[in-house]
């Protein structure tokens, strides 16, 4: 049974993971924080969000 589980979240993580940084992606394409960044700094301030969001879950993960 865990094999089977483990089979499930492997094909589900990638695809989670991909909403994660569309869904980041789009929440601050338009904002007004972020129209005067370069692709490096947009990259860079993405990846802060991503992180924070990874970090946030884990703690709610730990937390169950």
């Amino acid at each position: 049974m865990e094999k089977k589980i483990k089979n499930i979240v492997d094909c589900i993580e990638p695809v989670v993971y991909e909403q994660i940084w569309d869904t980041i992606h789009w929440q601050i394409h338009d904002s007004p924080d972020v129209e005067n960044l370069n692709d490096k700094e947009l990259g860079q301030f993405e990846i802060k969000i991503y992180n924070l969001l990874l970090k946030e879950l884990n703690k709610q993960k730990l937390a169950r």
